[in-house]
């Protein structure tokens, strides 16, 4: 539970920068349709369903996973929010709060994790329970209705006009309501159901279960409920003449509900903000040019700029029998350093000598001649190859995979595969907890989803050593060492097929 617990933060956390900037954009540019509101709303909903989307460089979402799957076996729990002011105040915080002590049985972000995830549980619970028992009651409420018309029952248990049923949408009108209102009424009620809005409505409630905790959603689930009567409103007033839209506002005051909202399931007709619905139907206009247009422009601003996510690092690289689809220095550079981070000059800041092959400034690090391999030794002795390099002749479909990867219990010591220096050892959001060593000018190794780093950047290494434990951090569906060689072939860093003793 705590792993799809923690799936739907990162969602939320996604989607509400696509609910935030529909929340700004019904403010600011409120002469936009209300249907063209509803449809951004959709794309919201689309964010909260969708765990995926197309990748784009103008994609404005900070990042799709702030806090990994894995932070309950962190020692140093971390988030990565892509927002450093929001990952500066709060990763002091986990760090010195849910550290976990090596010697203890559980670690204390499981704790806490699987007390929110219980919680969650709880509240999703509650709200569907909610749902489901109001609209039960509803229903034996009106059990007693009489037909007026196909589609149309009258109740005199009921006081405003309101569209229920999931499946077979029925219109209720009290007994009350008067002979000049219910044209109108009937025709907004109709529009509702021409509109789907019995279905999206309930759609909406349950997504807003879902993702209660989040005071962004409630927020956004209210101004839906309000867009919907509004744009059922545009859509029944749009041919009317003033006259008639006077009448329409006469109908919407008199059938304004008194009470506490039909919040779960129907669709009411005088249920919400009825005073600025009256205020925008007396001024309604036809949308002009400009505002079609701007409205289409909004559209895709949220389409481009918030549906999509933004471009992560990909290393599908070959060796030189291989054509190379991409720079391995391209990925590297991607790596977040605790040092500045691993750029070109970083692997080249010792450029003074002419190349030789030797690592220059360490003399205690044994390297072979120029243009031969290190004789690497395995980094996990116990590990089984569960993938291995290149392209899968069982899926060709599969992107390049860039090293092998050893599947070992969680745990298990990783080894250096040859001496060196490390340039990096931190944690990624792909590769998780991560550590890269530096052999020569021509040759790195790279370790990924270790579960715990015992390196620094800066370290020197023997071969042998244990620099980690095998781990599932980062993008990783079970605990195994990703390891990865590196080369550099005409000024430029590739991955190659790993060989070891």
């Amino acid at each position: 539970m705590e792993t799809i617990f923690l799936r739907i933060i990162n969602v939320s956390f996604v989607a509400s920068f696509a609910a935030l900037a529909v929340l700004v954009i019904r403010l600011v540019f409120k002469k936009v349709p209300k249907r063209v509101i509803c449809l951004l709303w959709g794309m919201v909903a689309i964010r909260l369903v969708l765990p995926f989307s197309f990748e784009c460089n103008l994609s404005l979402i900070p990042s799709l996973k702030p806090i990994s799957e894995d932070i309950i076996y962190q020692q140093s729990p971390t988030i990565e929010s892509g927002m450093d002011s929001v990952d500066n105040l709060i990763n002091p915080i986990l760090s010195d709060k849910l550290q976990a002590n090596p010697a203890d049985s559980i670690n204390p972000m499981q704790i806490v994790t699987g007390v929110f995830s219980y919680a969650w549980m709880a509240g999703l619970t509650v709200m569907l329970s909610y749902a489901l028992i109001s609209s039960l009651l509803l229903k034996r409420k009106l059990s007693m209705a009489t037909l007026y018309s196909k589609g149309i029952k009258q109740s005199d248990r009921i006081e405003t006009p309101f569209v229920f049923g999931f499946f077979m949408p029925t219109i209720y009108v009290p007994y009350s309501i008067s002979s000049s209102d219910i044209e109108y009424v009937l025709t907004h009620e109709k529009a509702h159901i021409k509109r789907l809005d019995y279905i999206w409505k309930p759609l909406g409630f349950i997504l807003l279960s879902v993702y209660w905790f989040n005071p962004i959603m409630w927020l956004s689930y209210s101004s839906l409920c309000k867009d919907i009567e509004s744009a059922c409103d545009e859509r029944v007033i749009k041919e009317m003449k003033r006259e008639q839209r006077r009448g329409y506002s006469e109908a919407l005051l008199n059938c304004a509900t008194s009470g506490k909202p039909l919040l779960a399931a129907p669709l009411a007709f005088g249920e919400v903000k009825v005073k600025e619905r009256v205020k925008s139907v007396m001024n309604y206009k036809k949308p002009s040019f400009w505002i079609s247009t701007v409205s289409i422009l909004i559209c895709a601003f949220v389409a481009i700029f918030l549906m999509t996510n933004p471009v992560s690092a990909h290393s599908v690289i070959g060796s030189d029998a291989v054509n190379k689809e991409e720079s391995a220095l391209d990925s590297l550079a991607n790596i977040k350093e605790t040092t500045g981070g691993l750029k070109e000059n970083t692997l080249e800041e010792e450029s003074e000598p002419e190349a030789t092959g030797e690592y220059i400034g360490e003399d205690n690090i044994s390297l072979t001649s120029e243009g031969k391999m290190p004789e690497f030794v395995s980094p996990l002795p116990e590990g089984v190859i569960t993938a291995g390099y290149g392209l899968s002749e069982e899926n060709p479909n599969q992107p390049f995979h860039d090293g092998i990867d050893l599947a070992a219990p969680m745990g298990t010591p990783v080894m250096a595969a040859y001496d060196g220096i490390i340039v990096h050892a931190d944690y990624d959001h792909d590769n998780g907890n991560s550590i890269l060593v530096k052999h020569s000018d021509e040759y790195h190794t790279e370790y990924n989803h270790l579960s715990e780093i015992l390196v620094k950047n800066g370290d020197t290494v023997k071969c042998g050593d244990v620099i980690g434990y095998v781990g599932s951090t980062g993008k990783s569906t079970g605990p195994h060492l990703h390891f990865g060689v590196i080369k550099r072939v005409d000024n430029e860093l590739v991955y190659i097929e790993p060989v070891y003793k």
